[in-house]
């Protein structure tokens, strides 16, 4: 599948400008990046471990 976006700590949201179909796609794709940024800066989560520690609590 393709991707439209995506969140990197080293460089924030990112955004794919090939893969967006419409403004409501962009929109929704930001909100949802946006969602793991506020985890990377609120939670402090560490991306890269390993297991199901790594997951939040729902």
């Amino acid at each position: 599948a393709c991707q439209s976006g995506g969140f990197s700590p080293a460089h924030g949201i990112l955004l794919c400008a090939n893969e967006v179909r419409d403004r409501g796609h962009l929109e929704d794709t930001l909100a949802h990046e946006m969602v793991h940024a506020w985890d990377h800066l609120r939670w402090q989560v560490d991306w890269f471990a390993q297991g199901p520690s790594k997951n939040l609590p729902s």
